[in-house]
């Protein structure tokens, strides 16, 4: 299900931010640049902060967004990262194996 169409565009622009930068996050842990994910986490911290502010200025519900840019009250941040560590984990063990 993509976002709903009737949604302020400033709304929608911050949605983008969000995946903008946890995609961004996702691409530096991915190829272990540590440092550079910390800097987009604290972006995308940032931009999620933000986009709660809009929800709450403009009587929205939460909204989470999914790395493919559809909304999923259940997808979380956590289950993500815990996804990712198992797939760049699995990556390795073959790699060497």
């Amino acid at each position: 299900m993509a976002p709903p169409q009737d949604l302020p565009d400033e709304v929608i622009e911050a949605q983008n931010r969000v995946a903008v930068n946890l995609n961004q996050l996702l691409f530096a842990i991915s190829h272990h640049q540590f440092v550079q994910a910390r800097s987009y986490s604290n972006e995308e911290r940032k931009a999620r902060e933000n986009l709660r502010q809009m929800q709450e200025e403009y009587g929205i519900g939460n909204l989470s967004l999914c790395p493919d840019g559809e909304s999923r009250s259940e997808w979380t941040m956590s289950s993500l990262l815990k996804n990712l560590v198992f797939e760049v984990f699995s990556f390795s063990v073959l790699s060497f194996s």
